[in-house]
C-alpha cells in the first residue's frame, strides 16, 4: 500500500483485484436469459453484477466495477476514549459499561479509532479498492 498526501493509504495495482467469490449461486442466469444475450451477442457475464461484501468496509459492491477511492474504511479498532468528557455523566452502575455502546452511532464522540485517533464517527482514515 501507498500512502496518499493525505495521511490516507491506497493500494497500488497489484491489489486491484476484488479477491472474492461469489456463493451459493446467487448469480446463476436461467437458461433461456442467456439464450437470448446470446442470440443478440452479449455475453450474460458482461450483464450480471457480481455482488459480494467487501472485508474493510462490509459494504455490498459490484466486482466488476471496483475502483481506487470505492472503500473508506478504518484498519483499527474502535476504543473507549476513557478521558473524553462525554463520559463525564455516564454512571456505569446505572446505564452499564460504555464498552456496550461501541456500535451505538448515538454514542460515537464517547469513541475513538486506534487507527486515526479520530472521533468513532468519522469518515474511514484508508481509502482503497473493495476488498
Amino acid at each position: 500500500d501507498r500512502e496518499q498526501s493525505d495521511g490516507s493509504e491506497e493500494e497500488d495495482d497489484s491489489d486491484a483485484k476484488s479477491g472474492g467469490e461469489v456463493q451459493g449461486g446467487e448469480n446463476v442466469e436461467r437458461g433461456e436469459d442467456r439464450a437470448m444475450l446470446k442470440d443478440i451477442g452479449v455475453a450474460a457475464e458482461e450483464l450480471t453484477p457480481i455482488y459480494i461484501k467487501c472485508e474493510n468496509c462490509e459494504e455490498e459492491f459490484d466486482v466488476r466495477s471496483n475502483e481506487r477511492g470505492d472503500c473508506v474504511w478504518h484498519p483499527g479498532d474502535k476504543e473507549l476514549a476513557d478521558d473524553s468528557s462525554f463520559w463525564d455523566d455516564h454512571d456505569w452502575q446505572c446505564h452499564g459499561d460504555p464498552n456496550d455502546f461501541v456500535d451505538d452511532a448515538a454514542y460515537d464522540e464517547g469513541f475513538i479509532y486506534s487507527c486515526c485517533e479520530k472521533s468513532g464517527g468519522a469518515e474511514g482514515c484508508k481509502v482503497t479498492r473493495h476488498k
